[in-house]
């Protein structure tokens, strides 16, 4: 992750302190700061809002947000204007139905290994 350690180090956090916070340990922290481990979606939005910043900020995307929309499929689209759409309140509930969602095995990463050999 591009600049998991600089936003860390810019709020004097130790790895330690940023593992605990997360829910991670200090030595993950190391592996993603390096880039040979990469976070799961949920600890990425925790990491995002620990340390005050964007998911975008935090893996350093290079595209320019107006090319935004060239990166997602149809669908993707539809559901980012639709979640643009809503009040603070509404995106909240859809951000805790996605973790519900991932939690409850409903991942790409989860759903591979019932895939029929």
């Amino acid at each position: 992750m591009t600049n998991l350690r600089r936003f860390r180090k810019s709020r004097k956090i130790t790895m330690k302190e940023l593992g605990d916070l997360v829910g991670v340990s200090e030595s993950m922290i190391s592996y993603y700061e390096k880039g040979t481990r990469a976070p799961s979606f949920e600890i990425l939005l925790k990491l995002g809002e620990v340390l005050d910043c964007s998911v975008s900020d935090l893996i350093g995307d290079s595209h320019s947000p107006s090319d935004e929309e060239s990166y997602l499929s149809d669908p993707e689209s539809i559901m980012l204007e639709a979640y643009r759409e809503l009040n603070e309140h509404g995106q909240q509930k859809v951000y805790d139905y996605i973790l519900d969602l991932l939690r409850g095995g409903y991942s790409k990463k989860d759903s591979a290994s019932c895939l029929p050999a």
